[in-house]
């Protein structure tokens, strides 16, 4: 008896989170925002430009997760005491009981090379990048998935998101951060200061968030942890092509045929011919 009900013990922290995070089996109030993203999207520097918003303190990567708590650093406990309404970084695929969705989108081929870094930045990889190319393309990479399903699986729902849907693509928020950042804190239901506006742009600037991390990196657990010769904070450029110009043409060709058709839907190519 005492086994089987150890077992089930287990099995419940596992659905509910309790005494571990709770990933996607949060519990959700009906205040609660969400910004998501596949993962790097650009999910960390507009919780900068947000945080730097909506907060009377500088956003760093000591804080920034707890101004907005991820679902994959705390636990369902200290989550669930968290004030109110709560604003929540997440990475899941589709969740029709998310209330109000933030949902940020990147070029894959940028998101792709990015993820890489990211990853072996944490020592969670090894391979070289044509062979983590393919994993990416079929989602074999990632935990959350392939990029495709995640992506339409949000959008193609969106109208079922009880209380509001945006998504906002990354390119648009670098090329005009100021306009996308206004269009986030009107969905967000807040006032438009200009100033405060122009104040978090500079403060969450590419420049201001590598300083930070270069200041932060023996400080904060999973830079400190990290190989401090791969940045966190790499560019926020478009620099897939310094890398595709550079792989076997066969590995190119399978990643257009998997992406070429989203790319032209979601205006990142005009045709096949990039």
């Amino acid at each position: 008896m005492n086994k089987a009900f150890n077992l089930l013990k287990t099995e419940i922290k596992k659905v509910t989170g309790l005494g571990t995070v709770p990933g996607r089996y949060l519990t959700i109030f009906p205040d609660d925002v969400f910004l998501v993203s596949y993962p790097r999207s650009g999910n960390t520097w507009t919780i900068f430009l947000l945080g730097n918003y909506l907060f009377n303190t500088q956003i760093n990567f000591y804080n920034y997760n707890k101004v907005f708590p991820s679902i994959y650093k705390f636990n369902a406990a200290q989550l669930s005491q968290m004030k109110r309404p709560r604003i929540i970084k997440s990475h899941e695929g589709l969740n029709k009981k998310y209330p109000k969705v933030i949902y940020l989108l990147r070029d894959p081929r940028d998101v792709c090379i990015s993820y890489y870094f990211y990853q072996k930045k944490n020592k969670e990889i090894t391979i070289p990048l044509e062979t983590y190319v393919e994993k990416f393309i079929h989602g074999t990479n990632s935990p959350y998935g392939e990029w495709k399903k995640h992506v339409y699986g949000w959008i193609n729902n969106r109208n079922k998101i009880k209380k509001g849907f945006m998504f906002f693509r990354y390119e648009d928020l670098k090329k005009n951060t100021s306009n996308e950042l206004k269009k986030m804190i009107k969905f967000l239901g807040y006032e438009i200061d200009e100033k405060k506006i122009n104040d978090a742009v500079v403060n969450s600037s590419f420049d201001s968030m590598r300083r930070l991390e270069t200041k932060q990196e023996e400080e904060v657990s999973f830079l400190k942890k990290s190989d401090k010769e791969i940045k966190f904070i790499r560019s926020g450029k478009s620099d897939f092509m310094e890398y595709f110009k550079n792989f076997d043409t066969r590995i190119v060709e399978k990643f257009k045929t998997a992406f070429d058709e989203s790319l032209l839907k979601l205006g990142y190519e005009n045709d096949a011919t990039w």
